[in-house]
């Protein structure tokens, strides 16, 4: 259990100044409105926003409240940069047109994942340096990293490299006439649209 000081923001709320793992003296206390003992709750991690500790004096409750984070100049002009590198190389980045070391670039441009985001089909995010485009809209959970949850997401290959088959889980992310894929180590092409089948079982040719 730790102590929670700070100052009066309302009736009954207190912005958290200043936190002890031990009981602090009465001149330390002295400096603040109130102070209560408790766990620190966890924070939840949003994008663009600080999480900021108040507790209600009257109940001892910690909570959180999330604010937008202040930008300096120089963030907003790598934010512009981010913005611009994703809108110009989408595209390119979806129809597996651009090289490895192109790809490992742009993964420090584009978003980082992270937990509590709703993601759309065809967005794309940077996940230890490596993009990974969503094929399933869903609000991500810290157990779905991109890495694991391939029925989330898609790791983009770079120019010249054929996927390995992934298994479908609907018709957003199912393969299509001509798409290409590598599986038990053979190459296989797709012969129909909405292809969910493994390939060696139906709708593939083996090349």
């Amino acid at each position: 259990m730790a102590y929670f000081l700070g100052n009066l923001v309302d009736t009954d709320k207190v912005r958290v100044s200043l936190i002890y793992s031990k009981e602090p003296s009465q001149a330390v206390k002295d400096n603040y409105d109130e102070w209560v003992q408790g766990t620190r709750p966890d924070a939840i991690n949003y994008r663009g926003k600080s999480a900021v500790l108040y507790f209600t004096p009257s109940t001892s409750e910690l909570f959180y409240e999330y604010v937008d984070k202040a930008m300096t100049e120089n963030d907003l002009t790598q934010q512009d940069i981010s913005w611009l590198a994703q809108v110009s190389t989408k595209s390119q980045v979806l129809e597996g047109s651009l090289t490895d070391a192109e790809l490992v670039k742009l993964g420090k441009l584009y978003p980082d994942w992270e937990t509590g985001i709703d993601y759309a089909i065809d967005d794309v995010i940077s996940y230890h340096n490596e993009l990974y485009q969503v094929i399933q809209a869903h609000t991500s959970q810290e157990s779905w990293t991109p890495d694991v949850a391939t029925s989330l997401f898609t790791k983009v290959a770079p120019a010249g490299v054929i996927a390995e088959w992934v298994q479908p889980t609907g018709s957003h992310d199912a393969y299509d006439t001509g798409d290409q894929v590598t599986w038990n180590g053979n190459t296989w092409e797709s012969d129909i649209d909405a292809n969910v089948w493994e390939p060696g079982v139906y709708g593939w040719t083996e090349l």
